[in-house]
């Protein structure tokens, strides 16, 4: 049997390391899950509103692997980027309460910038409608919110930012393409999208490995 008592601290660090490296091995990640967020004033038409958001990003682990560049969303390398487990965030300037919440399952993505072996940059199509029954156009024409994904130059060759824009219920966003909606705006602000990688399995694999081992470091001690 073995006896940790005898063991070198060296000895046990290496074998915390090697249970995590095990650990993660066991169920190898298909795909990088990278968090992202934006807050930005929305201003303009409607000056007393806030919105911020946030989501879920999905990228091919054979995608993040790839030279730095743009990619498109497509064939066996970079295709299936989603984005999933998506809210839109409504919030009154003045009160600092939420007013409305609206949720999104997965949306599309058409590209995505990849540098350094990581996710920095994403493309996407409109994504909503949402109706607030808050906030509405002058006469109370009621209107649809769309999120949209965007690169820009202006703001970074590797970053993304976001973009509210509002028409008219009942007009789809074709019409913001074509630039003839009957009721149309944008927000005065865009927002930097911010994403953050999300730790993967492995990655706690080792966090619990390392803690085990600490936690026998600090038991062996009390001992003596």
């Amino acid at each position: 049997m073995l006896n940790l008592r005898r063991l070198s601290r060296a000895t046990v660090l290496g074998m915390t390391v090697l249970l995590g490296a095990l650990l993660g091995a066991s169920a190898p990640a298909q795909a990088r899950t990278y968090g992202g967020s934006f807050t930005p004033p929305f201003g303009g038409d409607f000056p007393d509103l806030e919105w911020s958001g946030s989501g879920k990003f999905y990228i091919p682990d054979a995608c993040e692997a790839q030279s730095t560049g743009w990619y498109a969303n497509s064939g066996p390398t970079c295709g299936g980027m989603t984005i999933s487990d998506g809210q839109l965030v409504f919030t009154s300037i003045g009160s600092s309460t939420t007013t409305d919440v609206f949720n999104f399952g997965s949306a599309p993505v058409v590209n995505m910038y990849v540098d350094g072996g990581g996710l920095h940059g994403v493309e996407s199509t409109f994504i909503g409608g949402f109706t607030s029954s808050t906030y509405n156009m002058v006469g109370s024409t009621p209107v649809w919110f769309w999120l949209k994904f965007e690169h820009e130059i202006a703001v970074g060759p590797n970053l993304s930012v976001v973009q509210l824009y509002f028409n008219a219920v009942g007009e789809g966003p074709d019409c913001i393409v074509r630039g003839n909606c009957s009721v149309f705006g944008a927000s005065e602000n865009k927002a930097i999208l911010i994403l953050t990688p999300v730790p993967e399995p492995a990655s706690y694999a080792m966090m619990l490995a390392g803690l085990a081992g600490l936690g026998f470091f600090v038991r062996r001690r009390q001992q003596r």
